[in-house]
């Protein structure tokens, strides 16, 4: 037994999830490595270092299915997701409307469709880190790229 009072390799299910995200860790770590191939796009970066495209299977757009796979893919935001759905729901009492629950689920879809995908969540980690650069060109430019990934996020899980 481990020193955290549970062996992993007692879960067969555990030791798979742990294997699966050490090769995409270490993908992403040779992809970093890679980019200074010219021309290349962040898929093709993952495809050249065999990083899968998408982490987990893209989940229904329910609450539960989110949750499922947020779990999976961030599980250090759950509080945040379980807070913003509490106002979502709060929101839609008091307005006596869906839109703010409709509103929940597609802002948690786009988030979990940028996580499970290397190539879009590597983008909008470099995007972010680019933000309060000194250089306002930098800057704005860091602005645009997250705009686009959001977008293509958003337009993905929309279908």
């Amino acid at each position: 037994m481990s020193h955290t009072g549970w062996d992993i390799t007692d879960d067969d299910r555990a030791q798979e999830g742990y294997q699966e995200a050490r090769r995409a860790y270490l993908a992403g770590k040779a992809a970093r490595h890679r980019r200074t191939a010219p021309g290349m796009t962040q898929t093709q970066l993952a495809g050249r270092v065999g990083m899968p495209r998408e982490l987990i299977a893209r989940p229904q757009q329910t609450p539960d299915a989110l949750r499922a796979a947020l779990a999976i893919v961030a599980p250090g935001r759950l509080d945040e997701m379980q807070a913003t759905k509490d106002d979502a729901f709060a929101k839609a009492v008091e307005w006596q409307s869906l839109s703010p629950v409709r509103s929940w689920v597609l802002t948690w879809a786009r988030d979990i469709e940028i996580a499970r995908r290397p190539d879009l969540s590597s983008r909008f980690a470099h995007a972010q880190n680019r933000l309060e650069h000194e250089d306002p060109a930098t800057a704005r430019e860091a602005l645009r790229e997250l705009s686009a990934v959001l977008d293509e996020a958003m337009k993905a899980v929309r279908g």
